[in-house]
């Protein structure tokens, strides 16, 4: 009608120019331009009440649809990709989020067929004939390509338009944008995958259970392991696994779990479908949830029924070799005993009271050792002697040897827990042996009262220092322990 309007040709004077202002708000109103009045004048005549009509309908229709602009501004705004079509199937509009993520200008757009940036079968062909048969769909993941040869892969939606009889009249085209989520996706199977490679392909049993021990998932090992299917182990207890006897345990061990939110390591008993009990090793980690509650516990374990029985024979091949050579320190003890003795009734028959200490002397050497050999036969460890239970024991035997009066003469005994291998206690031994004897036989003459202090203490550089001291009358002047010709301080030079 506006076009028709448009090409009167009319004289120009007053009626025309009135009319010439009618047609411009009709045009302006055909195309949205609702700012747009007609003039009325004082004259109150047919071109007044038409400006009145149409003025009244530009403002009704500005307050029940948009103007132009204001769809402009709509265009801009999205940010999904918009594609409208026209009845020949050819691109009519594109807003600015499509040829953003197209890399086309506006105008390379306009009039192409929509096959120019969509990629889908079902609508290759881009005819009207084609495009009518299709009412809509949403949400089809398909392919956008860019200027620039790019696939972009998005969510795409499509709806054809039809006037009030049912003619295709274009179609609207609606693409969201997916490339991120595709990565995001695509990562996610990755991890997912390698999850998958490193839970199911391990043959460590790994399960997940609730703290009142119901499996929330098991692994393929896991199945294996007990000859049943996820549906069978999944929704069940663990507990029903395990022989009754030792349940409570296991219960116990969850329950501590929960309560301590840390890592525990523990092994049990387990029945397999054969009835077979074989052993298990669990290692227990609680999940914590965002409140601090352990909302699961995740467990992985393994078979250890072989590594059991290895480790009984070999606990039982120890304990033979511990009785073993608990018996050879016993019989060496014995055996330096019986030397003792023999050197003893042999000083019996030495008259000569030099030759007789000489023979004393040798028998406390003899009983310092054999005294190693006695600890070790009673000390759990067989390779250590704790020092301080052997000195102690050594300065006993030496007192009564030499009938010392311990309410005048007594000894103390410092050593900061240490422990010494045979190699080097017998040296230590025989040192303090030689020491304390000297003491006992020349520090406290007839009657004086006195103290012999034996230390062994850390000097903080990984060695210790024995010490062996007395407050008797001092060591003589005229001796040079360093340079004697007694055996005794030879002795403990030497060692």
């Amino acid at each position: 009608m506006t076009e028709s309007l448009s090409i009167w040709n009319v004289q120009r004077d007053d009626t025309e120019e009135r009319l010439n202002q009618i047609l411009e708000t009709l045009i302006a109103i055909s195309s949205l331009d609702f700012d747009h009045k007609a003039e009325v004048s004082d004259a109150g005549d047919i071109f007044d009440a038409v400006a009145v009509g149409l003025n009244a309908l530009s403002e009704e229709l500005e307050s029940s649809t948009v103007s132009r602009e204001f769809l402009d501004n709509v265009l801009r705004s999205m940010v999904d990709s918009l594609i409208v079509l026209d009845q020949d199937a050819k691109i009519r509009i594109v807003n600015r989020a499509a040829t953003d993520l197209l890399g086309y200008e506006s105008g390379e757009l306009v009039g192409q067929a929509l096959d120019i940036v969509v990629e889908d079968e079902e609508i290759s062909e881009f005819t009207p004939i084609q495009l009518n048969k299709i009412a809509f769909f949403r949400d089809r993941e398909i392919h956008f390509t860019s200027k620039y040869g790019i696939k972009i892969p998005v969510s795409y939606s499509f709806s054809v338009l039809r006037d009030a009889e049912g003619n295709f009249r274009g179609a609207v085209c609606v693409g969201h944008d997916i490339t991120a989520r595709k990565k995001a996706e695509e990562a996610f199977w990755k991890s997912e995958n390698r999850y998958k490679a490193i839970v199911e392909g391990t043959t460590d049993l790994i399960c997940r259970f609730l703290p009142d021990t119901t499996l929330t998932f098991v692994n393929q090992a896991y199945c294996q392991y007990f000859n049943k299917t996820r549906e069978e182990l999944v929704g069940s207890s663990f507990l029903t696994l395990i022989p009754e006897e030792g349940r409570a345990a296991v219960r116990k061990n969850v329950e501590t779990l929960v309560e301590r939110k840390q890592e525990l390591t523990y092994e049990h008993e387990v029945v397999t479908p054969s009835g077979e009990i074989r052993w298990q090793q669990w290692t227990d980690r609680p999940i914590v949830d965002s409140s601090g509650n352990v909302g699961e516990l995740q467990s992985v374990g393994r078979d250890i029924t072989e590594r059991k029985a290895a480790d009984d024979i070999l606990k039982k091949s120890l304990s033979e070799k511990e009785v073993l050579l608990k018996e050879i320190h016993h019989r060496v003890k014995n055996n330096l005993q019986i030397i003792s003795s023999l050197l003893y009734l042999q000083s019996k028959k030495v008259t000569d009271e030099g030759t007789r200490e000489i023979f004393r002397g040798s028998q406390d050497r003899i009983k310092a050792m054999s005294l190693i050999h006695e600890k070790l036969y009673e000390s759990p460890d067989l390779a250590r002697i704790n020092l301080e239970a052997y000195i102690q024991g050594l300065l006993q035997s030496l007192f009564q040897t030499y009938g010392v009066n311990q309410e005048l003469i007594n000894y103390h005994v410092n050593v900061d827990g240490i422990n010494l291998g045979m190699d080097m206690a017998i040296p230590c031994g025989m040192i303090i042996n030689e020491l304390v004897t000297n003491a006992l036989k020349y520090a406290f003459p007839e009657g004086q009262e006195g103290q012999v202090v034996v230390e062994v203490v850390k000097n903080g550089s990984g060695g210790c220092i024995l010490s062996v001291s007395d407050n008797g009358i001092g060591f003589p002047e005229s001796i040079d322990f360093k340079n004697t010709e007694t055996l005794g301080l030879q002795l403990v030079n030497n060692l």
